[in-house]
């Protein structure tokens, strides 16, 4: 059910998907209780602490930011007890990423650091390119251009030893591609380069992308709104926000609001301009009209 539930996160949306996903915590809760010692309870733990980290990731998305570190807290827990050394470091990755969301791109840092260390011990090239990925953003965040740099091409080395490894995939990782690489270098590029480079990197994420991931898909097409309001291109990026809106008018989160509301408010020195009506127009069909 895991690999489902995760899907059903990104295509339905957070809310819809954390009731399901917290009944089956309970159940792998029960079931860890009842395993007996050993390889079995070992088992019981890990699909707990999974499902406990998935949970979490839902409340992330819904913003809901104190729930989603208790979960982390109590996953990390978990998937220490069960020795599941590749589910720890995809666990401290996912709490350097809400660390940095959340404006402490140095917590970030460090948890990607404990991340990249676990990372090591599990052999796993996806471990080490997502732990180097976290690493990017915190990095990112804290205007550390040339560490973050450095810190994306070592991932990018890690990323083509995981495309080329045949070895058995832990389905968590079942989001981490070479789209998702290409969106972090262009969230880099919004910090430290131009435009151009922006919708270069945002490109080949697009064109990478799985279209059923209406997360990933949006936040792609929010950097290279960005990029377009930069190049005070406001047709082009009006049209991209309007993208999203309609993308995501029945499975939007608390996080990609954010990220449209910011963007929108950027806007405002043209907001008589048609292309911002219009902008609108779709924000009050789809949305309610707070996002302005």
């Amino acid at each position: 059910m895991m690999p489902n539930l995760r899907k059903q996160g990104d295509v339905l949306g957070a809310g819809s998907t954390l009731p399901s996903a917290l009944a089956y915590r309970h159940i792998a809760e029960q079931q860890a209780k009842a395993a007996p010692n050993g390889h079995h309870r070992d088992r019981a733990v890990a699909a707990y602490a999974e499902l406990t980290q998935l949970a979490g990731w839902l409340c992330f998305n819904m913003g809901d930011y104190n729930s989603a570190q208790r979960f982390y807290d109590d996953a990390r827990s978990a998937a220490h007890e069960a020795r599941a050394v590749e589910l720890v470091t995809y666990i401290l990755c996912t709490m350097s990423h809400l660390a940095t969301w959340q404006g402490q791109p140095r917590v970030g840092f460090d948890h990607a650091v404990a991340a990249a260390a676990w990372a090591d011990q599990s052999g796993s090239p996806y471990a080490r390119a997502y732990a180097a990925d976290v690493a990017v953003r915190a990095l990112t965040a804290d205007g550390q251009a040339d560490r973050s740099k450095e810190t994306l091409d070592r991932e990018y080395v890690a990323l083509q030893a995981a495309l080329s490894d045949q070895g058995p995939r832990q389905s968590w990782w079942y989001f981490y591609d070479e789209s998702f690489f290409w969106s972090t270098s262009a969230q880099s590029a919004l910090k430290f380069q131009g435009a151009d480079q922006v919708l270069a990197a945002t490109e080949k994420a697009l064109d990478l992308t799985d279209d059923g991931n209406l997360h990933n898909r949006s936040f792609r097409l929010l950097y290279r709104a960005e990029a377009f309001a930069r190049q005070q291109n406001i047709g082009l990026a009006c049209q991209t926000i309007t993208e999203v809106v309609e993308l995501t008018s029945l499975n939007s989160t608390r996080r990609i609001e954010q990220r449209l509301q910011e963007l929108r408010r950027g806007l405002d020195p043209w907001k008589r301009t048609r292309a911002v009506k219009q902008l609108d127009q779709s924000i009050d069909a789809y949305r309610s009209p707070s996002i302005k």
